[in-house]
């Protein structure tokens, strides 16, 4: 199974990027957040999960292992494929789409290309008693610790998730409590300024 890949990149499609790492192009099927990030010629790596159908392999990659997480977790819910589930990582970072579930917000699930009124209320359904199952959630969304919030507070506002945590930590050892989230959130956003 493939599950890393860090590389050159070679182009950037609509709904996909070819990476060179090594001697081979991955073609790689990605959401709109690492499209938009992707340089052609500069290095990237991807989190991947590997589809083996009929019709062939698929690749996918995400920035982080949750959303790649993510990603598998939603396709356990009937209606739900691969396109459907980067779709939703398309619209949605993983704290958003987890906030949506456990929220049971049917409404903002429907702006996800691919899917009405009906496959939302169904995704609610399968996922809200599961969201604890997710690998990267902790516990229900609303649950969740000060400094996790400014984890995701910093992922929404476009830090990948490594880049967020790593933040989060060096602000705590620069002095700041741990249950300060916006002077967490203010520390990160003026040392990358």
């Amino acid at each position: 199974m493939i599950g890393y890949l860090q590389g050159t990149v070679l182009a950037v499609g609509e709904t996909s990027l070819t990476l060179l790492c090594g001697e081979v192009g991955y073609e790689v099927a990605v959401p709109g957040q690492v499209r938009g990030k992707a340089v052609v010629g500069e290095r990237l790596h991807v989190w991947t999960h590997l589809a083996v159908r009929e019709q062939g392999w698929e690749l996918y990659g995400f920035f982080d292992r949750e959303s790649r997480d993510l990603f598998r977790f939603v396709q356990k819910v009937p209606k739900v494929g691969a396109k459907t589930a980067l779709a939703m990582l398309d619209v949605f970072r993983p704290a958003e789409l987890l906030a949506a579930v456990v929220n049971e917000d049917v409404r903002a699930l429907t702006a996800v290309p691919g899917i009405g009124k009906r496959t939302a209320e169904l995704i609610v359904v399968e996922l809200r008693d599961r969201i604890d199952q997710v690998p990267t959630a902790a516990g229900p969304v609303a649950e969740q610790s000060p400094m996790e919030a400014a984890v995701q507070a910093l992922a929404g506002l476009g830090y990948a998730l490594g880049e967020a945590r790593e933040g989060v930590r060096r602000a705590i050892q620069s002095g700041l409590t741990d249950s300060d989230v916006e002077e967490i959130i203010r520390f990160v956003l003026t040392e990358q300024a």
